[in-house]
């Protein structure tokens, strides 16, 4: 059943479910994604996404689109079926997504391309299979970019099709079958399969593709050694993650740390800390790393990718770490945290969610999304949380 919401009187447009209101000046702990909630990565990560797409095909494989096919929709869209809580994820998806609507001419020079060449995708570095497909793409083509006019199966129509199977959380997987099913009635289901190959799977730095692009895009030449201890394989700038900046005030915090202690402040993120830390500076003081999860790092040391959002893991880690708190909320941006928060429930701790809105490519369906699945409250920006959780907005 759809939740009663009313709307708070406040600076920014603050919409409360009206049965959260004493739930939510109750919590005893407050645990913050990172992207969107805390720090602006419109900057970074989507443009890491969006350039690891465009050096693919630009660069590599020398197929230019018009009417630029991917853009931030596309990552929004993609980011609100709940299964895509790692942006590296998401280009690798949209790579696959490219590729099926690609035209008949432009995949036979592909599969001649990977018939001769697959075998090396194992052998080489990242950057050397990048040059060697490169040239002989150009080679195959006459030193001609080839030119895709449309896209025959819009991304929005692939996701609705492999959302028939599930009523709410779509992965790539599910995508990706899609996406083959595509390619076998054209007829190239084993140059998609080789394709696949030739990128690697996300995560795998280093030999990897895809992963390694994008890691190289996103952390630049310094960073990115600090963080797998080798690289960078592509000189691809400072680093897109400088882009970033503070998206909570800090006065926020000092008031949310009065009220609760700094130890029941924390941050579950799907990324690394290293830059976070970074970019935060002296607002990290405001929080409890200890109970802190970053759950890149989590994968670093052996954990298995089903600890991702929208797995509870990394949620009830943090708020057992902060001791005694039985009530907590989760900040978050996307289809996935709401879904976490509401997995942790089950697991004898009462999680409530405040989707922020403020950040994304477009607010009004977001803040439809986060009503249609219930969240708690939604805000603008992480700086109504003091109107929600402490007050001073009417309703």
């Amino acid at each position: 059943m759809r939740r009663e919401y009313v709307r708070l009187a406040a600076e920014e447009e603050i919409i409360i479910a009206r049965d959260a209101i004493e739930d939510l000046r109750s919590v005893e702990a407050v645990i913050f994604d990172c992207d969107g909630v805390l720090i602006d990565t419109k900057r970074s990560y989507d443009m890491a996404i969006l350039m690891t797409v465009d050096q693919i095909f630009s660069k590599m494989l020398h197929v230019e689109f018009l009417g630029q096919p991917v853009g931030t929709e596309e990552i929004r869209l993609l980011r609100s079926t709940g299964g895509f809580n790692n942006d590296a994820n998401t280009a690798y998806i949209l790579t696959l997504w490219l590729f099926v609507n690609l035209p008949d001419d432009v995949l036979m020079r592909l599969k001649d391309l990977f018939n001769k060449n697959v075998e090396e995708s194992h052998k080489l570095r990242p950057d050397a299979l990048f040059q060697h497909l490169s040239r002989n793409m150009l080679l195959n083509q006459g030193y001609r970019p080839s030119m895709v006019k449309e896209v025959a199966h819009p991304i929005r129509e692939v996701v609705a099709e492999a959302r028939r199977g599930s009523s709410v959380l779509v992965t790539s997987e599910m995508i990706d079958k899609i996406l083959a099913e595509i390619a076998a009635r054209k007829g190239f289901l084993n140059e998609y399969n080789h394709f696949k190959q030739v990128l690697g799977k996300p995560g795998e730095y280093g030999s990897g593709l895809l992963e390694t692009i994008f890691s190289d895009l996103y952390y630049g030449e310094e960073i990115v050694s600090r963080i797998y201890g080798h690289g960078p394989y592509f000189r691809l700038g400072k680093g897109l993650y400088t882009n970033e900046s503070i998206f909570i005030k800090e006065e926020t915090l000092r008031r949310l740390a009065s009220k609760l202690g700094r130890e029941h402040l924390g941050i579950v993120s799907g990324r690394d800390r290293t830059v976070p830390e970074i970019v935060l500076g002296r607002l990290v003081k405001y929080f409890n790393m200890d109970a802190s999860v970053f759950i890149a790092d989590e994968e670093k040391l052996g954990a298995p990718p089903s600890i991702e959002k929208p797995s509870p893991y990394s949620l009830i880690k943090s708020i057992s770490s902060m001791g005694n708190v039985f009530k907590a909320v989760y900040v978050g941006n996307s289809a996935e945290d709401i879904m976490m928060a509401r997995n942790a429930a089950n697991f004898g701790v009462k999680t409530l969610f405040i989707g922020v809105t403020g950040l994304s490519p477009n607010p009004p369906l977001d803040r439809e999304m986060f009503i249609s699945m219930g969240a708690d409250a939604i805000v603008e920006t992480p700086d109504s949380l003091i109107d929600v959780l402490i007050g001073g907005g009417r309703t």
